[in-house]
């Protein structure tokens, strides 16, 4: 397994530990998330890699869900163990350095090791286990021997494999690896079940939040130790080698004290099964024959990280190793012990014949022979670390071997003889001494064991052979100390010297075994000999007294070794009462007499004290200070050494080394008590020593520094020892004074000064560590006699000069505030000094200590009696000094605060405490009081709505004020403060206190009126729950909070706590503020009776009970939609939340995902109002609070409600062929709730780290760049006219500015924030380029990462443009073929790609776009006709022909449409005699094949429809002739009249109406002397386009197959619904090109979609027109309307006057209908006039309607031409006086801003479609249409201002209206229109 680069096991190994956390998953879910399939068995399945990690991420499961379905899991695990030795292995894994060892080996000891721990933990699986490894084993290992011996009968007589394949070899090994890693982890497990074994081999990928631990912890194996003296520099030191790649390591178990509950995993019988295994496994033939092939196998390289050249060694090692842990728990003394003797017997048998094995082993080559062939096979084949150091394995068996014969020694003969052999074995000379190390060491081992279970032979023999082979001392001791101390070479050689190294790490390893076990002798001889200690000591003393000569080699030695020896004894009885203080006379007559070995002494003693030998401490640490003392003034005077400063000065360091390991290692607090006073003692005797050798220095700046290094050395020992202490507040007398002179040293030294380049910084830190621990330096009497009687600062030589410069230093620590410095001046040297020290320690002691009351010790000086009556102005001072030092906390918490998660808790600490000082006896310190608490709250804004400062400051107010009412006489002096450690020294008379609590009333109200201007719920609700739980209903807290209220009333949320619920705030009344009070109240007392009546029936599960209880109610209220149930049910769980003593996860999700049932506006408010009071009343939880919170916040996203509701509900405008209005979104709960999350992200930005990472989405700056576009798009589409902003918008434009400064800089932003929301999401990317259209590198960029990463952005048809580019687009520098797939896109995109002026042409562009218009459905490809038609023109390929055939064949009003649309463009002119040289020839071939494909109903269809309307449109010609007039409509009426309806027909401007019958009476020319249009009326029912096609086929079918007439289906169809039938009219034109209305009618009817997709509410009537062949056409009327030149006709009245005689009076209901429909439609046809440049606007072309709507009619002149030759003389659009008189007469009245919105509404609505509708228009440019003349492109694309922002193309909109007002252009043109054509204006 590779858990860095595995990405399935690591997956698994997550999904284990969440799901074992959890508590929602069932059995069946485990299983199918850990082992899938394996469920139902591993028959047949290879064990390959994701088989493996199933397996151990089951196992780790069972371990870390605390055995949850351990037996149902187990029995898989179980059977699965059982399979292994005959499963096929599949080493599929990644390669991994760190790994050495076979997958067979690596895989069994992680499986085994979780396995045994699974056993260990869950006693009733365990027997399964045990069993089922067993029994593994012994298959194993019979398959392995017997797989062995029928390899080797094929081998023949020449000793060469003739016939056993190299692959059966392999086999064999994969046995013994399994075998290995099996013997390696059976048996072996973790007492802590929190961090079981297997954690050690892969760590936890991340915390969990109920272990105790991190995720690494140390852990022991069995081949870790410090005398294994082998080559291990191949491993690599940085990336630790894994537990399972040391080969033949086991984790080594920890035993509890109950040492049975240990003995659980392996009884006698099995202990008996597992040796007779491990017996068969190591015969000796089999581990040559095992041997052999491994050979082979390794030096085929063959076997995957095989690093066994002979593979017996590891076997021997980890079977010992096996059999010494399974027996360790057993002791054969013990009376219960379950091991008889005659197993002991085996055992002595067994490990005896292992030994002289090893034994063998070792001496049949040398070592060096050994390493050169390790070294050769490592560097030739395998490289590093890839072999097993056999060596090593054989010499630690022999180690374990010895271990095995001292446990199973059962008498003291078997111990003698023991004895014998293990002294035997330490005489043995080697000539390889580190080679035999391990053995060594535990053959000493080995003798302390046995002497613990012989006492006897302890006393008479073993104790005297251990002193005697350490004094001697023994060969193997003296050669390597000779070898390693005193080799010839210098010390820096020695140093250097690897060779060397090892041997003194040998000599350490070696004497420390000797020291440790004849200590353990001597405990043991102590049972049967009480003097035996005694006797040892006098014993090693005389071996110590009587060294011949210091520098006699061997008497070195056995000096070091005695003293050693004496002081490991004096570690081991530190408790006894005479043995510590024997060796300390020992060592002092020793130290008498000075040599090398003295700082061993040191040593010895420090080690002694510190093992708390209290009888030696007074006795330890005046012998230290002496020789302190002493070697200080051998340094800095010049006089002759005295004897004591002789003798002692070569053990200086030592005593230094000592004190510091004193300081670091003393636990108990007594003696920590006692040591700081001793250390403090030896610094200010060090300091009067310095200062006596000073007075003989002339310089007194040399003075000041004599010596002071002595006392430096000692500051980093002193806070060391501080450092494990708790601060010193109520110190004795004498310690107080050593503080004090400690203080005022390091002021006169400097020590106290950071960075002063003086002294090592080390010294600085450690002064700054005292001072978080240091007492208060208050004085005990009189402060002044205090000073001046101090020894430390007798300084009579400091001359004036240098008494200035102190007091400058005490000016500028007090920021030379202007009250004090004349204070200082006058000050004298202790003053100065004094006042120094004070200012210094207590800034230390604020910015450096962890303990909350370090800000308050202050304080304690300024109520110091001694200090206030000091006439020196000391008191003023540190009045000032208070102010410093507390700015100076502030700064450093600041700095501290977004880290620490303590911090908030030590800042509510202060403010509690600032405010109790508010309310002191001192008038002074309340003052200071004040001033700290205003910084405290300007610098932490929170904490004025933080729960526990509203609650301690209303519950002092409400202490002080009971006070006044019940001690009128002042007989109470302070005031107790409940939960507070504090209490208020009240004042002498009663209106000192009235005056006090006045003012601190005063205070209070502040806090609380800003509170409520900051954080309005927040603060209410503490306010409620603080009265609620303290009953406060009469007294001034309750006044306080009212006033609060009151005064804040103007903020929303108030008095209920919640955001937007309370829409009018001054309405409100105090008695809400009160219900809400009496209603938490009521809701509490309901829980606490049901959980008694609960508790009186089932205690256990009444919780549990009331839980489903309250959710069934909650989930009835969300059936039946009843919101006071919901209410109730809501505020009930909260306050058994509230209730709740510990945290109930449950009912927390319950309260947050309330939304979630229903999402209303009402339940988002009641679920706001239950979370404030959690948030109040259970501020503990407030992160797990909003982790839930986010999950749901997730969950709502997810299912798409409220603000998430998908826009994409709706088809595209340009999709479909009408758009449907957008339903409004839900927005209000998201409005409410958004408003809850907007106070916790204000308030957390102050407060919590934490809640803020929880708010954190995404980048600062994309996040800010994207929220200030969107601030910018709604604030222009709220306040289009531009004349007002929203709040903040100014800082965000500011912004903008700052970050895009100049354009260079602008654009690489841009770039990389492109860049970086692609790698959040590329969906979110590919918008930008529209939101961000301005910038050309935004658009660029994604250009580049489309074309990169296609397949992220292929299900996006928005991406699609973005992946093409333009005309000028290379498609081979990327790959097109992604097209293929690409979601389908808009037809005007697809339309587009057909388009060789848009896209550059390719295959698989057309082919596309052919797919995407297939896709459509007729009724939307309806619209697009014109364009379908003219892509022919481009149509190289056929692939557009095949296009316009497919889908004729598929729609037959599709079809019809069509062949009218390709007629009527086959001729370039009117009369159908020019021919279209592009069109006319492919058009007639696709229609010759469409009508060809005709046939049955379809062909009878089109050959009806087609023929009706040619003899209706033919009547335009038969009229012509006629005089305009009554004869032409006398003839119009009669040609009419021949016009039978005779099929299931429909008008071709409207294929969605089936005609009936036709009005001939309606028949009326049109006014037009040069043709002849004429208007009829039908009769038709609304039915859509499929459901006509459908109906007419259907008809056409029934009168071929039964004869059934015409008539008579149009009877059955008039039968249907009344409300779908009725009268449309048409006009029939011959001899005008109706084409560009078509255009003009097309683009109106995709702006209206897009405004009713966006809910715009304007007004579009695009009525239809089509073109059945050149110059013909049928256009569709516009119903109940006339035009402004008919009303004008009819009457003098202007436009105004009309709507008011005909919709009544300007205030009538009626007339603002009318007014409204007017405003809607004229602002929707002004936007839609300019954009397109409609022009000759006079009367006749434009329509009103009944309803009040302006319809435009006449198309006839728009884009390029205009009457007049195309002198372009009108305005953008029309907006004469008349319109303007209707919408208020002038431009600031409310309906012409109601007008102008709307106008920059739909503009700004349009605007993103301007690509599209450009591709429309670029299709018809070929058509030669007059509106066409070289340039509509590029000013049509001008009008949508692309580049501009919505702001900028608002004010460019508003600019085009005002020049539209009242425009004279347009008068001038209806005067013209008048004159020319008599059209009234």
């Amino acid at each position: 397994m590779i858990i860095q680069e595995d990405s399935t096991f690591n997956n698994l190994h997550c999904i284990a530990l969440c799901t074992a956390k959890s508590t929602d998953n069932g059995l069946s879910q485990v299983q199918r998330l850990l082992l899938g399939g394996l469920v139902d068995g591993l028959e047949n399945i290879p064990l390959n890699h994701n088989v493996r990690s199933s397996l151990l991420a089951t196992g780790i499961y069972i371990l870390y869900s605390n055995g949850k379905y351990a037996e149902a899991l187990s029995k898989i695990l179980i059977e699965a163990l059982k399979e292994l030795p005959h499963m096929r292995w599949i080493d599929d894994g990644a390669i991994n350095k760190l790994e050495k060892v076979p997958i067979s080996e690596q895989f069994m000891f992680c499986y085994n090791t979780v396995l045994s721990d699974i056993a260990f933990h869950f006693s009733h699986i365990r027997d399964e286990i045990v069993g089922a490894q067993l029994l593994t084993l012994t298959n194993l290992i019979e398959k392995a021997i017997k797989f062995a011996k029928d390899l080797q009968n094929n081998v023949d007589s020449e000793g060469n494999s003739s016939i056993a394949s190299i692959e059966d070899k392999e086999d064999l090994m994969k046995l013994l690896c399994m075998i290995i890693g099996f013997l390696r982890s059976i048996g072996r497990f973790s007492s802590d079940l929190s961090y079981p074994l297997i954690s050690h081999i892969y760590p936890l990928p991340f915390n969990l939040a109920d272990s105790p631990y991190p995720n690494t912890r140390t852990y022991k194996l069995s081949t870790d130790a410090s005398n294994w003296f082998f080559n291990e520099a191949s491993e690599e030191k940085s990336v630790p080698k894994k537990v399972f790649s040391k080969h033949g390591s086991s984790f080594l178990n920890s035993f509890t004290k109950d040492r049975l509950k240990d003995r659980y995993i392996f009884c006698y019988d099995e202990i008996q099964k597992i040796l007779n295994e491990i017996e068969k496994l190591l015969e000796l033939d089999i581990l040559r024959v095992f041997d052999s092939f491994a050979t082979e196998i390794f030096n085929a390289s063959e076997m995957r990280r095989f690093p066994y050249h002979t593979i017996s060694e590891t076997i021997t090692l980890v079977c010992v190793t096996l059999l010494r842990d399974i027996l360790q728990p057993f002791s054969l003394h013990d009376d219960d012990s379950s091991i008889p003797d005659s197993f002991a017997k085996e055992i002595v048998s067994f490990a005896d014949e292992m030994f002289r094995r090893g034994q063998e082993a070792i001496g049949q080559k040398s070592v060096v022979d050994m390493r050169q062939l390790e070294e050769r096979h490592s560097k030739s084949k395998h490289g590093k670390d890839s072999l097993v150091n056999r060596l090593k394995m054989t010499v630690i068996s022999n180690s374990i071997c010895l271990e095995l014969l001292v446990w199973s020694t059962v008498d003291e003969t078997d111990g003698d003889n023991i004895f014998a052999k293990l002294v035997s074995r330490l005489k043995q000379q080697h000539r390889h001494v580190l080679a035999n190390m391990p053995v060594n060491v535990m053959t000493l081992e080995a003798l302390g064991s046995l002497a613990e279970k012989f006492p006897p032979l302890a006393k008479s023999q073993i104790v005297h052979t251990l002193t005697q082979y350490i004094c001697d001392p023994s060969p193997v001791l003296a050669k390597l100390a000779i070898e390693s101390h005193y080799d010839k070479k210098s010390a820096r050689e020695r140093r250097e010297d690897e060779s060397i190294i090892k041997r003194r790490a040998a000599l350490i390893s070696l004497r420390g075994a000797a020291i440790d076990s004849l200590c353990r002798a001597l405990q043991s001889a102590l049972l049967v000999d009480s003097n035996a200690v005694q006797a040892c000591l006098s014993n090693l003393s005389t071996k110590l007294y009587l060294v011949a000569s210091e520098t006699d080699i061997n008497s070195l030695i056995v000096s070091e070794n005695a003293i050693l020896t004496l002081s490991r004894i004096g570690v081991l009885f530190s408790k006894d009462e005479h043995v510590p203080g024997l060796i300390l006379q020992i060592f002092l007559q020793k130290l008498s007499n000075p040599s090398n070995p003295d700082n061993l002494i040191i040593n010895g003693l420090a080690d002694m004290w510190i093992a708390g030998a209290k009888s030696i401490h007074d006795g330890v640490m005046k012998l230290f200070i002496q020789i302190t003392v002493a070697s200080s003034n051998r340094i800095y005077t010049a006089e002759k050494d005295s004897s004591d400063s002789a003798a002692y000065s070569h053990v200086s360091l030592a005593v230094d080394n000592a004190l510091a390991r004193m300081t670091q290692s003393v636990k108990d607090e007594e003696d920590q008590m006692t040591l700081l006073v001793r250390l403090l003692e030896l610094f200010v005797q060090l300091g009067v020593e310095s200062k006596r050798i000073g007075e003989k220095i002339s310089k007194s700046t040399v003075k000041m520094s004599t010596s002071a290094g002595n006392l430096g050395v000692l500051i980093p020992k002193i806070s060391t020892l501080l450092r494990s202490m708790n601060p010193v507040s109520n110190p004795s007398i004498k310690l107080r004074n050593l503080f004090r002179d400690f203080w005022f040293y390091c002021s006169v030294l400097g020590f106290n000064v950071s960075y002063s380049g003086l002294w090592p910084e080390e010294w600085y830190n450690a002064v700054c560590e005292i001072a978080t621990k240091s007492p208060v330096l208050v004085a005990i009497e009189n402060l002044k006699s205090e000073l001046i009687d101090n020894a430390a600062i007798r300084l009579e030589g400091i001359t004036p000069t240098e008494l200035q410069e102190l007091r400058n230093s005490v000016c500028s620590e007090l920021k030379q505030n202007t009250e004090v410095v004349a204070l200082v001046n006058r000050m004298e040297v202790a003053q100065c000094i004094y006042l120094l020290s004070v200012c210094r320690m207590e800034k230390m002691r604020v910015v450096y200590s962890t303990q909350p009351d370090s800000v308050h010790c202050f304080f304690r000086y300024l109520e110091d009696r001694a200090i206030r009556k000091d006439k020196s102005g000391m008191w003023q001072c540190l009045l000032s000094a208070i102010s410093v030092i507390f700015d100076e906390y502030l700064t450093e918490t600041k700095k501290r605060y977004a880290d620490d998660r303590t911090v908030e808790t030590k800042l509510e600490h202060q403010a509690q405490f600032l405010l109790v000082q508010f309310n002191n006896n001192l008038r002074e310190i309340r003052r200071v009081a004040d001033s700290c608490l205003s910084k405290l709250i300007d610098t932490f804004p929170y904490l004025l709505w933080n729960g526990k400062v509203i609650w301690t400051s209303l519950e002092i107010l409400q202490g002080l004020s009971k006070n006044l009412e019940s001690d009128a006489d002042c007989k109470q002096t302070s005031l107790s403060l409940p939960n507070l450690p504090w209490s208020i020294l009240l004042q002498d008379s009663i209106e000192e206190r009235k005056a006090v609590t006045k003012d601190f009333a005063i205070r209070c109200e502040q806090i609380l009126s800003e509170a409520m201007r900051w954080a309005p719920a927040t603060t209410n609700n503490h306010l409620l729950e603080y009265i609620r739980k303290t009953d406060s209903l009469n007294d001034q807290s309750l006044r306080l909070t009212i006033n609060a209220v009151l005064k804040n009333m103007d903020n929303p949320g108030v008095l209920t706590g919640e955001s937007l619920v309370v829409d009018d705030p001054s309405t409100s009344d105090i008695s809400l503020y009160l219900s809400s009070l009496s209603t938490r109240a009521d809701y509490l007392g309901q829980i606490k009776g049901m959980l008694m009546m609960l508790h009186s029936t089932d205690e256990q599960t009444a919780e549990q009970s009331l839980i489903d209880h309250l959710e069934r109610i909650l989930d009835d209220a969300g059936l039946q939609k009843n919101e006071d149930k919901m209410g109730r049910a809501i505020m009930l769980m909260a306050a058994f939340f509230i209730h709740l003593k510990d945290l109930n996860h449950r009912l927390l999700r319950a309260l947050i995902w309330v939304p979630l049932r229903n999402f209303t506006d009402s339940t988002m408010r009641l679920s706001i109002m239950s979370w404030n009071w959690i948030l109040v009343a259970r501020a503990d939880f407030q992160i797990d609070f909003f982790q839930e919170m986010a999950s749901c916040w997730i969950k709502i996203a997810q299912r798409d409600m409220g603000v998430f509701a998908p826009d994409d509900v709706m088809a595209c405008p340009l999709s479909c062929r009408y758009a449907n209005r957008r339903p409004s979104p839900l927005l209000q709960p998201h409005a409410l709730w958004v408003n809850f999350l907007t106070e916790r992200v204000t308030l957390a930005k102050f407060c919590n780290q934490e809640q803020i990472d929880l708010f954190e989405l995404i980048r600062r700056q994309l996040l800010l760049l994207l929220v200030s576009s969107e601030i910018e798009r709604m604030s222009v589409w709220l306040h289009p006219m531009g004349d007002q902003l929203e709040e903040g918008e100014a800082t965000i434009d500011q912004w903008l500015k700052n970050t895009f400064i100049e354009a260079r800089s602008e654009q690489k932003l841009m770039r990389e924030m492109t860049k970086f929301a692609w790698d959040i999401s590329p969906q979110l990317a590919v918008h930008l380029s529209s939101r961000f259209s301005a910038y050309i590198t935004v658009r660029t960029t994604l250009q580049d990462l489309t074309r990169a990463h296609p397949e992220n952005v292929s299900h996006m048809p928005e991406a699609l443009p973005l992946f093409l580019g333009d005309t000028n687009t290379n498609y081979d520098n990327f790959d097109l073929s992604h097209l293929l797939t690409w979601s389908t896109c808009s037809p005007m995109v697809a339309l587009a790609l057909l388009c060789p002026k848009l896209y550059a042409p390719h295959p698989i562009t057309i082919q596309y776009a052919v797919r995407v218009l297939r896709s459509y459905s007729a009724d939307v490809l309806l619209l697009y006709i014109p364009q379908i038609v003219q892509a022919i023109r481009y149509d190289t390929a056929g692939y557009v022909s095949e296009l316009i055939i497919w889908l004729a064949s598929h729609s037959q009003l599709l079809a019809h449409q069509l062949l009218w649309n390709m007629k009527a463009n086959m001729y370039t002119d009117e009369e159908a005699k020019i021919e279209d040289p592009i069109l006319h020839r492919p058009i007639k071939e696709i229609i010759d094949k469409i009508l060809g494909h005709l046939e049955g109903s379809a062909k009878t269809f089109y050959q009806k429809e087609f023929e009706l309307f040619d003899k209706i449109t033919k009547i335009s010609a038969t009229i012509k002739p006629f005089a305009k007039g009554e004869p032409r409509k006398k003839a119009c009426l009669k040609a009419l009249a021949e016009v039978k309806l005779d099929c299931i027909g429909y008008l071709p401007s409207n294929p969605e109406l089936i005609l009936l019958s036709i009005d001939y009476s309606s028949a009326n020319p049109m006014q037009s002397a040069a043709k002849a249009p004429f208007l009829a009326r039908f009769k038709a029912r609304h039915c859509g386009v499929n459901e006509l096609e459908r109906v007419a086929l259907e008809c056409y079918q029934n009168a071929e197959r039964n004869g059934t007439s015409t008539e008579a289906d149009l009877q059955t169809i008039s039968r249907g619904d009344e409300m779908s039938i009725g009268w449309t009219g048409a006009i029939f034109k011959v001899g005008d090109d109706v084409r560009q209305d078509v255009l003009a009618l097309q683009l109106m009817q995709l702006m209206k979609n897009i405004c009713d997709t966006l809910n715009l509410d304007v007004c579009f009537f695009p009525y239809r027109v089509v073109a059945t062949n050149p110059g013909c056409g049928v256009i569709e009327v516009v119903p109940d309307s006339r035009s402004r030149d008919q009303l004008g006709r009819q009457t003098d009245f202007g436009l105004l006057e009309y709507y008011i005689t005909k919709y009544g009076e300007e205030k009538s209901e009626s007339f603002q209908i009318a007014r409204r429909n007017f405003i809607r439609s004229m602002a929707a046809y002004s936007v839609f006039s300019f954009l397109l440049q409609i022009k000759d606007r006079h009367n006749g072309n434009i329509m009103i309607n009944k309803e009040g709507h302006i319809i435009h009619i006449d198309f006839g002149f728009m884009f390029e031409s205009s009457p007049g030759g195309n002198l372009g003389f009108e305005p953008d659009f029309k907006l004469s006086q008349e319109m303007v008189d209707i919408m208020g007469k002038k431009m600031d009245s409310p309906y012409f801003r109601q007008f102008a919105t709307l106008c920059v509404q739909a503009y700004l609505a349009i605007r993103p479609y301007y690509s599209a509708f450009e591709s429309l228009i670029m299709l018809m440019l070929d058509t030669a249409l007059p509106c066409f003349r070289g340039k509509t492109i590029q000013l049509f694309r001008n009008r949508f201002v692309p580049e501009a922002s919505d702001r900028e193309a608002a004010k460019y909109m508003m600019t085009i209206i005002n020049n539209c007002y009242m425009n004279v252009r347009s008068k001038m043109y209806d005067q013209l229109q008048y004159i020319q054509n008599d059209i009234p204006y």
